[in-house]
């Protein structure tokens, strides 16, 4: 797997097959072979620009993802995939901001804090 996003994939998948099973009670094996699913979760989730780089954020990631997913289709939304990668992208994108913007100064080498 060239871009090595797999993790996001196998963590999208498990995370929808527990969440759809505790919400329908049903056995997700057969939305879980269709191909929507299928195309979401191999082509859509790990697109290189905007999921993660890192393994844990990669599997958080794809937890997110499935698990939104497995809800949206509970609660009948019209478009769940689509709106499951949005909020997916809107926490990976969050989580890369938080790591650019520093929280605090730091005071200058020489300087006393007040």
């Amino acid at each position: 797997y060239r871009y090595r996003k797999l993790a996001i994939s196998v963590a999208a998948l498990v995370a929808f097959s527990l969440v759809y099973t505790i919400l329908f009670g049903q056995n997700p094996l057969y939305i879980a072979l269709e191909g929507t699913l299928l195309f979401f979760l191999l082509v859509m989730v790990p697109e290189p620009k905007t999921s993660p780089n890192t393994k844990k954020e990669q599997i958080v990631y794809g937890m997110l993802v499935g698990s939104l997913v497995a809800i949206g289709l509970f609660f009948h939304f019209i478009e769940a995939y689509v709106i499951a990668l949005l909020i997916g992208n809107l926490y990976n994108h969050r989580c890369f901001l938080w790591k650019l913007l520093p929280l605090t100064k730091e005071p200058k080498s020489g300087t006393v804090a007040i």
